[in-house]
């Protein structure tokens, strides 16, 4: 993943899975991302993950975005949730 031009470009080949762990706020559970097109779409408020606790791989449910920061506790970019973030402050 890159950052370019106010952008980012996510590079994957056929045989490679590109996934991200997010903390849920609420839990403190890391939360396992797979479709990092739609975390970074600012139109989608939700997204489908899958808490990563215990050994067993849990079910995949619906999150908030709203609901989800980075591991270091760090928000999520807002061009990540905020559709308008160029025209408000």
């Amino acid at each position: 993943m890159c950052l370019t031009n106010n952008r980012i470009d996510i590079e994957i080949n056929e045989h490679e899975v590109a996934i991200m762990y997010l903390k849920h706020k609420t839990s403190g559970d890391l939360v396992e991302i797979a479709d990092l097109m739609v975390l970074i779409d600012p139109c989608q408020a939700s997204l489908v993950g899958r808490f990563h606790a215990g050994e067993e791989m849990q079910e995949a449910q619906s999150f908030n975005k709203q609901d989800l920061v980075f591991p270091s506790d760090e928000a999520l970019p807002r061009c990540w949730i905020d559709p308008n973030y160029r025209t408000t402050h």
